[in-house]
């Protein structure tokens, strides 16, 4: 079970398209908030308190081609247990069935506008920003079983190693260039070398001119060395997940946090 974040990342990843990919990324992220929105809209504007158990929220994209306003739709399904309760059967219903009523909805409003809140914050943060001065590279392992994310009722993903670059000033960037990235693990005793997780070969190219950061930048992960046994075994994929950062800052404060255990900054 993968939280709001974490299942649009994944459902926002249309990168096997080749180049242009990202722009078909962002039409789909503009053309979810507005979709999520009229949907929230339309349920603040129901008066009375409803129970939908087990209603849920769909998103569909069009992923067949590369297209800027890619085909997009959002609906809410499965009725099976939900009812459309009126003005006049709310005023039929026990003082504790109000009460259990309001609660439930307020549950269901409050999931829908967070889900909304995640579509705007990527907005934000992967929409909005004019230049990726900065990237964090993160070494996951993720467990191709289904039936055991089945049965913890979670997600089995978790980074396990984290490393950090940042591109080169203006006037000192080459065009096209070779990056070795070391890969820090979580939890690293003094002096061990188990404090490595591997290390990344990188290919970075950017624009010959302009300020850092500041037009396409393109990463290809040539590939990784020095992983250890733990990230090859029990049928892991190994896979690595690439954040652009707009301030160095807060690249810094993404590795710091996940280092000592914390969710990612907001």
């Amino acid at each position: 079970r993968f939280r709001a974040l974490e299942f649009l990342n994944y459902w926002l990843d249309v990168s096997s398209l080749g180049a242009g990919a990202e722009l078909h990324t962002h039409g789909a992220v503009w053309g979810a908030v507005i979709a999520v929105r009229k949907l929230t809209h339309s349920v603040l504007d129901i008066q009375v308190p409803q129970q939908w158990i087990g209603s849920s929220l769909a998103l569909g994209l069009e992923v067949g081609k590369l297209d800027k306003a890619p085909q997009l739709v959002v609906k809410v399904f499965d009725w099976g247990r939900s009812e459309l309760t009126t003005a006049a059967d709310y005023a039929k219903l026990h003082a504790e069935e109000r009460r259990e009523r309001v609660r439930h909805w307020r549950q269901y409003i409050r999931a829908i506008c967070r889900f909304q809140w995640e579509l705007c914050r990527i907005a934000a943060h992967r929409c909005c920003c004019r230049a990726w001065p900065a990237f964090i590279f993160e070494l996951r392992c993720e467990q191709v079983s289904i039936v055991r994310a089945a049965i913890l009722g979670e997600s089995s993903i978790e980074a396990a190693g984290m490393g950090v670059y940042h591109l080169p000033h203006q006037g000192k960037q080459a065009s096209n260039s070779k990056v070795v990235i070391p890969l820090i693990r979580r939890i690293s005793g003094v002096g061990s070398a188990h404090s490595v997780a591997g290390v990344l070969h990188l290919h970075i190219s950017l624009p010959d001119r302009g300020p850092c950061g500041e037009g396409p930048v393109i990463i290809s992960v040539r590939g990784a060395t020095n992983l250890t046994e733990a990230e090859l075994a029990n049928g892991a994929i190994t896979v690595v997940r690439i954040i652009g950062f707009e301030r160095a800052g807060d690249a810094k404060l993404h590795m710091e946090a996940w280092r000592a255990g914390y969710p990612e900054p907001v």
